[in-house]
């Protein structure tokens, strides 16, 4: 896999976390250590403390939403994509400061199809 295909593996993971902080900027991207990867920051209101730990949960939404639409999917998305990809996601959140999200993708390896056991797929 080149680098290229490595950098459209990244950006399909990172632009949904760009739409879900609306102004968010993508600050680094780059390659090292056999891995690609980015940030995506904002300046927002950052995540509560008690969000942080379910924020890739199916459905859950922050509290401090306020009136913003959504389902509380983005993220949860997110993080399978980037599990699909055999990557990884963190982030970084304070209060009145923002919030900051970063995605490591190992470079060169062909991603997993599923993350359910071929007996779960059966009953679908």
């Amino acid at each position: 896999m080149t680098a290229l295909a490595d950098t459209q593996r990244l950006i399909s993971v990172v632009t949904p976390i760009v739409f879900l902080l609306g102004l968010g900027l993508i600050v680094f991207s780059g390659f090292c250590c056999g891995r690609t990867g980015g940030r995506v920051k904002d300046q927002g209101n950052g995540i509560p403390l008690a969000d942080q730990p379910r924020l890739f949960e199916d459905f859950h939404r922050s509290r401090n939403v306020g009136n913003i639409p959504g389902t509380g999917l983005g993220l949860a998305f997110v993080k399978k994509a980037v599990a699909l990809q055999r990557g990884r996601i963190t982030f970084t959140s304070v209060r009145g400061v923002g919030t900051s999200f970063r995605v490591s993708l190992p470079s060169g390896i062909e991603p997993v199809t599923s993350l359910m056991s071929s007996a779960d797929e059966e009953h679908f």
